[in-house]
């Protein structure tokens, strides 16, 4: 996670949220439970506990990754791989410093330990997050996210 505050991360990814439903979790558990298209992943909540009540949320998705790739051929999927870990494959479609916004199906905004300069917006990537996967729960439903495809949720 590379941020100046929760407040200035949620503020310049929030067009990037996806809506997903959170599960209940028991009390005091840092790590939150919620089903996205089919699969169920784990997050680390970054914003209010209370706000990631069960039910459907905004939320942004922001994965760590110590190295990029360029993929030989275009996909979108994300594969969950243990507790808050996972692989994705997708298009990247906007890179901010370290931070690139990836459409693999979903949108997560992928932090590089090192700056991405061999990859560029319309390239095809793939990674593999390192745990925890951060989640910022968004106070509201709001409008529907940037980057969601109808039949994707």
């Amino acid at each position: 996670m590379i941020e100046d505050s929760v407040e200035s991360f949620i503020l310049q990814y929030k067009p990037y949220a996806i809506t997903a439903e959170i599960v209940a979790s028991n009390e005091g558990n840092p790590l939150i439970e919620c089903v996205v298209q089919t699969k169920v992943l784990h997050f680390l909540e970054r914003t209010a506990p209370y706000l990631s009540a069960a039910g459907k949320r905004n939320i942004i998705l922001n994965c760590s990754t110590e190295a990029l790739s360029i993929c030989s051929e275009p996909q979108k999927s994300f594969e969950v791989t243990g507790l808050s870990k996972l692989k994705a494959r997708g298009l990247v479609l906007e890179q901010h410093g370290e931070n690139l916004i990836l459409d693999a199906g979903i949108t997560f905004i992928v932090s590089s330990f090192t700056e991405p300069s061999s990859v560029a917006v319309g390239d095809w990537v793939e990674f593999e997050c390192i745990a925890p996967i951060h989640g910022f729960v968004l106070s509201e439903l709001g409008e529907r996210p940037r980057y969601v495809e109808e039949d994707s949720i």
